[in-house]
């Protein structure tokens, strides 16, 4: 009988070791998967990069912008492109949405869509993440100007390349760089920027 109850315990034993094996395999994948990291890079040659303010004319005009969209994210972007018309310098007033206003700037936020190849993106997901990913996107904006009539002025565009890197070393570097929120956000506010510029040089505003 004693040999029966120590047999069962060896039993028992080596099952406790298999499970604890199988659980270990099982959460290794979970384990990677949360410290998979991602960044956004923006390009190089930018020309949208943040220009100082313009003076205020003696006669400012005041403004109402609208983003064209239909995006969740509507209310950050208005908010993204009144502090870019505001911190301008060259509006009297900057309002959100359609009010009677000297001018009015109509804007359609473009190039959203994340390109990147199937192929790499299925060895990074099957090496949960070991080999990079690259997710590029082009984000455009257009502006339309129009006068108190509603009546178009001019029309502007602009746009930059950023790539989202995913890997899963890149979460060593990730306290080190601003997150994709933020630099999407840096983006934005200088194309806004980039239009303004132009457009107050062009005569426009």
């Amino acid at each position: 009988m004693k040999n029966g109850i120590e047999k069962a315990r060896g039993a028992a034993t080596k099952h406790r070791a298999i499970l604890s094996n199988i659980m270990v395999v099982a959460l290794f994948p979970l384990a990677v998967a949360s410290l998979t990291a991602c960044i956004m890079v923006r390009s190089n040659d930018s020309e949208n990069r943040r220009a100082s303010s313009i003076q205020t004319a003696l006669e400012a005009k005041s403004i109402s912008i609208e983003v064209l969209s239909t995006s969740p994210s509507d209310e950050k972007q208005h908010r993204i492109m009144q502090k870019a018309y505001e911190e301008s310098g060259l509006f009297s007033k900057v309002t959100a949405g359609s009010h009677p206003t000297d001018l009015k700037a109509e804007v359609l936020l473009s190039g959203l869509e994340g390109r990147t190849n199937g192929f790499m993106r299925l060895l990074n997901g099957m090496t949960l993440t070991l080999i990079p990913d690259k997710i590029e996107y082009t984000p455009t904006v257009t502006a339309v100007f129009k006068d108190r009539q509603g009546n178009t002025i001019s029309t502007f565009k602009k746009s930059e390349d950023i790539s989202i890197w995913v890997e899963l070393f890149l979460v060593f570097a990730m306290p080190f760089v601003d997150g994709p929120n933020t630099v999407a956000e840096s983006v934005f506010y200088d194309l806004h920027r980039a239009i303004i510029n132009e457009a107050h040089a062009k005569g426009t505003l």
